[in-house]
């Protein structure tokens, strides 16, 4: 029903399903954390891994048989997708764009929100084959509207995050407990599900991805290129960015983004024994 392969340290899955909807055939590429960038590719990639994972792309297109409906869930620039559906469009495949937010334990729940980019006649045919990786389907518009709204998505709860964990920072400098503040603050105006990082991964210490410091850095980055090419200012995306890429500086780019934390104790001159009490 499926087959994986490895390229370059991404996942590359094509679906057919067939058995699940009759007379229809769904090829899903799922290229899960591909460091997609301006064009094809960014400087994430090597020369050769970027061929590579190109090639990949245009030969699923190519290799479709027309009436195919193909889904993208990768995490890019809209100019990604835009490039990919005229292409499609050409052989008689249908194109959808469908990046998701929800995290490693949304994809095993299967409880992803999915932001879909393209024909709403096709969306609605592939609606039951997107349901079984979530049930919160949005068509945003036209393709290259999907990673717009992933963008945003994305800046809006890493910055919600750093807020949080700056709060913390001080809170804990000031010797408050961290719980302390995780309850107040819940029953209170600045509650959020970043406040929820204080109990699974702050107090705990417990980093481990998650969404990767490296994803989240990739994502800001989207977000401020689409917003210098629109001639939006944005100011808090880049400071979120700062911390992503501190971290990564660190060695952190594997670890959840809640590590960031460890980066704004260093620069709070937050001490070892303050650090240590917070994890109970």
């Amino acid at each position: 029903m499926h087959e994986a392969s490895q390229t370059s340290g991404a996942t590359v899955v094509t679906v057919n399903v067939r058995l699940i909807v009759p007379r229809l055939q769904v090829k899903v590429p799922l290229l899960v954390n591909i460091p997609f960038g301006r064009g094809w590719p960014n400087a994430r990639l090597s020369p050769a891994a970027g061929v590579k994972l190109r090639s990949r792309l245009w030969t699923t297109v190519a290799s479709a048989r027309p009436g195919t409906i193909l889904i993208d869930l990768s995490s890019v620039l809209p100019s990604t997708p835009r490039a990919i559906e005229p292409r499609a469009t050409a052989r008689g495949v249908h194109f959808l764009e469908a990046p998701v937010s929800g995290g490693v334990a949304g994809a095993r729940a299967a409880t992803l929100a999915v932001m879909v980019g393209g024909d709403t006649q096709v969306l609605e045919r592939a609606r039951p084959v997107l349901r079984a990786i979530g049930p919160n389907i949005f068509h945003v518009g036209p393709v290259g509207s999907g990673n717009t709204v992933k963008a945003i998505n994305n800046m809006m709860a890493c910055v919600n995050a750093l807020a949080m964990m700056e709060g913390v920072a001080l809170g804990v400098k000031a010797g408050l407990d961290p719980m302390t503040i995780y309850e107040v603050v819940k029953a209170s105006s600045g509650g959020s599900k970043a406040l929820e990082r204080i109990v699974t991964a702050i107090v705990p210490r417990k980093f481990e991805p998650g969404f990767k410091v490296r994803l989240m850095n990739k994502d800001l980055e989207t977000f401020t290129t689409i917003a210098k090419e629109l001639h939006v200012p944005v100011s808090f995306a880049n400071v979120a960015q700062r911390y992503e890429q501190m971290a990564m500086a660190a060695g952190l780019a594997d670890q959840d983004t809640t590590v960031v934390m460890t980066i704004i104790e260093r620069l709070a001159a937050i001490h070892q024994d303050q650090s240590a009490a917070i994890k109970r």
